[in-house]
């Protein structure tokens, strides 16, 4: 009976559909804020307006955040593995794109236009995404 009760205490909870969804929607959300702040700094970097120490730091915080907030995302519910692989591909890019435009400013290279369109296109399918599955609930 001991051991019964031990077990039942070592289970894992699994989010309600309804909850993942909501919860991811933020998560995705608040990624794509990760984004926008990005983009403010290199804007802001790149007219002088921030100094570089400031600007690697401000953009490692977002590259920190974007990681933490991927990890933070639940267990996923049956029934919506394709949903799940879509939100970490999606999420994937978003690290990627933002260690990117990290490296690009500690190297000290410029930022390009392709940088740019990169975090435009993942800020986007990311709020894309937040109210697609948000929708769903």
């Amino acid at each position: 009976m001991c051991c019964l009760a031990l077990l039942c205490g070592c289970t894992v909870s699994q989010p309600s559909p309804t909850d993942w969804r909501t919860s991811t929607s933020r998560s995705l959300d608040d990624v794509a804020s990760e984004i926008a702040t990005v983009q403010l700094v290199l804007r802001h970097h790149v007219s002088d307006e921030m100094w570089q120490a400031y600007a690697v730091t401000m953009l490692a915080d977002a590259e920190k955040a974007v990681g933490s907030t991927t990890e933070s995302i639940g267990q996923t519910p049956p029934g919506l593995d394709a949903e799940a692989s879509d939100v970490d591909d999606l999420l994937g890019r978003a690290e990627d794109v933002v260690a990117d435009a990290r490296q690009a400013l500690v190297a000290g290279d410029p930022i390009t236009n392709d940088l740019r369109k990169r975090l435009d296109s993942v800020r986007d399918d990311l709020r894309s995404e937040a109210t697609s599955i948000e929708g769903a609930s």
